[in-house]
């Protein structure tokens, strides 16, 4: 079985890497965030916040920024090395969707599972798009393992609040839109309640998420918190 998986991740970098270098898609929004990280990496210009969203006022985390803003800086300032550092962490979802599954369905489901994923045309073509959004992807899925395992072990609620966490930083409406598959989740599976200090652990990684919005709020007239009253 471990070797039909690494054989199925074989197949997942293949069909994601192929042709790569020709399909790099380069618009304003590339354009625009390469922009910001160049900023970042060359002009030592930090940023609180990350991309715009479709509210006014609103934006989303800074994660996308500084995780590309470490690939630029040892690819030179190349996007095709920072693009393939992204499809190199979509690529790696196979796994986490495989522990995911086999926690829940058994490992022939799971295989099955990861080789539909693998060679999904769809999920393969997203996983090219150079933008925030497809990272989502390997970061929900390893979430919502996360959870999974969290019944068993309560150490991988941590590993799920800093899933969670990405989450908001890659897109907030996303991360909102999961609360409520995470109450059901409680209700249905009604998991053993963590330790005081892994709920203190929790709480930290929660605040630690959010600071860099509050500190921009605070330095902007409470820009980001007048725009979500409106």
């Amino acid at each position: 079985m471990r070797i039909l998986l690494v054989a199925i991740i074989v197949i997942a970098f293949i069909l994601r890497f192929y042709g790569l270098s020709q399909n790099l898609f380069f618009g304003f929004e590339q354009g625009r965030d390469l922009k910001v990280i160049n900023d970042i990496v060359v002009n030592h210009k930090l940023t609180l916040i990350g991309p715009r969203t479709s509210i006014d006022g609103i934006f989303h985390g800074i994660l996308y920024y500084y995780a590309a803003a470490i690939q630029f800086l040892i690819g030179r300032g190349n996007p095709l090395f920072v693009m393939a550092f992204f499809v190199i962490w979509q690529s790696l979802a196979v796994v986490f969707l495989y522990l995911f599954i086999r926690e829940i369905g058994g490992k022939a489901t799971a295989v099955l599972g990861s080789l539909l994923y693998a060679t999904s045309y769809g999920l393969i073509v997203y996983s090219r798009w150079f933008s925030h959004p497809p990272l989502i992807i390997p970061f929900s899925i390893l979430m919502f393992w996360s959870l999974a395992r969290a019944a068993i072990k309560e150490k991988f609620y941590i590993l799920f609040l800093l899933s969670w966490g990405a989450i908001f930083h890659l897109d907030l409406v996303v991360a909102v839109f999961f609360i409520p598959s995470i109450i059901v989740y409680f209700y249905w599976q009604k998991p053993a309640i963590p330790s005081k200090r892994i709920v203190l652990v929790c709480l930290l990684l929660f605040l630690l998420t959010f600071l860099p919005y509050v500190i921009f709020d605070f330095r902007h007239q409470f820009l980001m918190l007048n725009s979500l009253k409106k």
